[in-house]
């Protein structure tokens, strides 16, 4: 519910539009439609998909997508996972065997894990971003959502105490609804 598929999508965008050879990875096999949900953003945005059924172990789709990587060159591989509570000790643990699925094939240096966060979510983010930056060791996160009346103010503490940047914000649902984070804007909007 945070936006992570469309997030996905809106990246995918960002990089082909800057002219990165993109390519989808559905690792989210549980969210009923999902798969379904990404497919029909790769084709809006004309990015190709690996995906597998719903139900299948996520860590497989995304060997058998990153293995195809090696049969082509891309640029920018984007793998959507399913969405985590992070309290569930079980989730956190299958996020971990996914980052080590990934790791068979990618320099950690090179891995970039962003954590979505809905703008709306309030204090309760602080929480999920350090919990996901330990298993994960984010390099940063994306707001989702700012379209709306939220202030998003917990990313201060979360950049103060746990040093995860703000890369992206999103305020749509276009591909298109998507920039770069400004701080100086941010805090703007924040007290207007």
């Amino acid at each position: 519910g945070s936006g992570k598929t469309t997030t996905a999508s809106k990246l995918a965008y960002f990089y082909k539009k800057s002219g990165k050879k993109v390519l989808f990875v559905a690792g989210d096999t549980f969210r009923a439609a999902a798969v379904e949900q990404l497919s029909a953003w790769a084709k809006k945005t004309g990015v190709e998909i690996i995906k597998g059924r719903e139900g299948d172990d996520p860590s497989a789709v995304i060997f058998d997508g990153l293995s195809h990587t090696k049969k082509e060159n891309y640029d920018v591989v984007i793998i959507d996972t399913a969405g985590r509570i992070h309290t569930k000790h079980n989730l956190m643990q299958e996020i971990g065997k996914i980052k080590n699925t990934i790791l068979k094939f990618v320099d950690e240096k090179k891995l970039v894990t962003f954590l979505v966060i809905d703008a709306n979510t309030g204090k309760n983010s602080y929480n999920q971003a350090k919990m996901f930056n330990d298993v994960l060791k984010l390099n940063g996160m994306i707001l989702t959502k700012l379209d709306s009346n939220a202030k998003a103010g917990a990313i201060v503490k979360i950049k103060k105490e746990l040093n995860l940047p703000v890369k992206f914000v999103t305020f749509g649902e276009d591909v298109e609804d998507m920039e770069k984070f400004d701080a100086k804007t941010f805090v703007e909007r924040l007290f207007n």
